[in-house]
């Protein structure tokens, strides 16, 4: 683990997630910067990369939260996957690898390390999706703690009819609608509480002023992400 962590092939940086009535860091958001010498870039040119590091790449990403390098206890972790990543046969075998023996349970260990408030948003903007493999991947993780997000809500194919198949505990809205919306909060507003209704919970992306923060707050959003509230911070190993 020691080698992964001081390994400057591997970057990642953390953006915090807010809780939108009370301020407080919810958890963080893990983002790839660059893995093995491979950048964002060419990870988002050929996503075939993310299935075909899937396992390695979230062993790491296991070893910074566990070395506790992310979040804090009680905070979440959001770990970004593409459709086929999340569904290729490495990410379940690094999945059962893991201890879930002490999963939910109240009293302390301090030694052991806890895969708890995890959740997995869904990135990639497909629209050819094995719907039924998708959703059997996802029940089975549900079964062992998991919750997932749909990110990038209200572009290409992260609509609802995405949510309404795949029935996410968390709606991302994307960024571009705190900017279309500009001054205007009903429409926002009125896109929150159709998310409530559906009762799932909202993150609003995007927020980088005051003015946004005040609008996104009245919308009665359950957390807020943006670079008002801190920009990406590089994870170091300490």
């Amino acid at each position: 683990m020691e080698e992964i962590m001081h390994n400057n092939d591997n970057i990642y940086v953390k953006m915090p997630i807010v809780c939108a009535s009370t301020g407080v860091t919810k958890g963080f958001e893990l983002l790839l910067r660059r893995f093995r010498g491979i950048s964002l870039e060419v990870f988002n040119r050929n996503p075939e990369l993310y299935t075909e590091l899937s396992q390695p790449m979230l062993e790491n990403v296991f070893d910074l939260d566990r070395a506790g390098l992310i979040r804090a206890q009680g905070q979440s972790l959001f770990i970004n996957m593409t459709v086929s990543q999340f569904i290729c046969t490495e990410t379940l075998e690094f999945l059962r690898t893991l201890d879930f023996s002490h999963q939910g349970q109240n009293e302390s260990h301090a030694s052991d390390y806890f895969i708890e408030n995890i959740i997995v948003e869904i990135t990639e903007q497909e629209l050819n999706v094995d719907w039924d493999k998708l959703i059997e991947r996802k029940l089975l993780l549900k079964s062992l703690g998991f919750k997932f997000a749909i990110d990038d809500f209200g572009i290409k194919a992260s609509n609802f009819q995405r949510v309404f198949e795949f029935e996410p505990d968390i709606i991302k809205l994307d960024r571009e609608i705190i900017v279309r919306c500009n001054t205007d909060k009903n429409p926002l507003k009125h896109l929150v509480n159709l998310c409530h209704n559906l009762n799932k919970k909202v993150i609003i992306e995007g927020v980088e002023t005051e003015q946004q923060f005040i609008q996104a707050k009245e919308c009665q959003a359950d957390y807020l992400q943006g670079y008002y509230f801190g920009f990406p911070e590089k994870i170091k190993a300490e």
